[in-house]
């Protein structure tokens, strides 16, 4: 469209690259008794856009139990990853998993 001091501008064909939006996929952090059973392992989203939601996904995230070390030095890290979108890059935030141990008597026995 032009006006009375320019003249319209000619077509183009102009190439549009859109960034993903970034989401932020946090392990929770989790407890349980030794020898218990393990809980369910959960993630949180932060950053969606538009009133997105997981639903949007093409694959949401899942989180894995990982152990690093041996004995008393033993870690446990709830590591989530495997989510996809057309729309968002993903940053993965490891959580803990947290062992309360038994606690021994004084004669050493439970």
């Amino acid at each position: 469209m032009g006006n009375d001091q320019f003249m319209p501008a000619k077509p183009a064909m102009v190439a549009l690259e859109v960034a993903k939006a970034s989401l932020v996929i946090r392990a929770e952090d989790k407890k349980m008794k030794e020898g218990g059973k393990t809980p369910e392992l959960t993630v949180t989203y932060k950053g969606f856009v538009n009133e997105e939601s997981v639903k949007n996904l093409t694959k949401p995230a899942v989180a894995k139990l990982v152990e690093t070390g041996k004995g008393k030095r033993k870690k446990r890290k709830i590591v989530p990853s495997g989510s996809e979108s057309k729309n968002y890059s993903f940053k993965y935030v490891s959580g803990d998993l947290e062992i309360i141990r038994k606690k021994k008597s004084f004669f050493g026995r439970n």
